[in-house]
């Protein structure tokens, strides 16, 4: 499911890596997973976020929000990866969706162009929402079948990963941009093994169906482990 160039993986045990929304479910999970396997995390949340999961986690902390400039790029400065978990999942109005997961990873990856010019992965926790929901059980949705979301959500997972894509493809193309598309995590989900595929996808340098192209969905309804395995 990846390939490993000559030279070894984007990013080794120690190298730091920044986590957006590590209070959140799957942030939180990933922080832990990262630690374990040896990386350095630099944990970015809000001075409201509730750090229950996390706090008392061997981290740094980075405290601003999306929409602070400034802020997001001290946050990125120094890291090897940043892994983007953060996302508003509910909101009374659709412009509200796409200021927050849109403007935001747009901020954020903006911040790294800027910032920090040699970072080698940029990760983007989309859904499969952005996808869309397939006609039946005949109908097998994949990476050749237009997107065709139908939430407000969906919505605007799939413009993040348009703008990314053309913020990767275009220009200079200096981010180093994988998109993943999860399916709906469960709390009662293993903590090491939903986790385990976006550790893997910080790290391998090229992952099929994962890259600035394409994303990668999962059929997986309790946990993004079954269709995001990648190791």
């Amino acid at each position: 499911m990846f390939v490993r160039r000559r030279g070894g993986l984007v990013t080794e045990p120690g190298d730091l890596v920044l986590v957006t929304g590590a209070n959140g479910f799957v942030g939180s999970h990933l922080v832990e997973a990262l630690l374990a396997r040896g990386h350095r995390v630099r944990c970015m949340v809000r001075t409201t976020s509730d750090l229950a999961f996390i706090r008392h986690l061997p981290v740094e902390w980075a405290y601003c929000d999306l929409c602070d400039g400034e802020g997001v790029r001290a946050a990125v400065r120094g890291v090897g990866a940043v892994c983007h978990c953060a996302a508003l999942t509910r909101a009374l109005d659709e412009e509200t969706f796409l200021r927050v997961n849109v403007r935001g990873a747009e901020v954020l990856a903006r911040a790294c162009l800027e910032a920090n010019p040699r970072l080698r992965r940029f990760l983007f926790v989309s859904s499969v929402a952005a996808a869309g929901p397939s006609d039946g059980p005949s109908d097998t949705v994949d990476e050749l079948r237009p997107p065709r979301p139908v939430s407000w959500y969906g919505k605007s997972k799939l413009a993040a990963e348009q703008a990314l894509q053309t913020m990767a493809g275009g220009g200079d193309g200096r981010l180093p941009l994988t998109i993943v598309r999860p399916a709906r995590d469960s709390p009662a989900a293993n903590r090491s093994a939903c986790c385990r595929p976006y550790v893997v996808a910080c790290r391998v340098p090229t992952m099929a169906m994962a890259s600035a192209s394409s994303g990668l969905s999962s059929p997986c309804t309790n946990s993004t482990a079954g269709g995001l395995w990648i190791s």
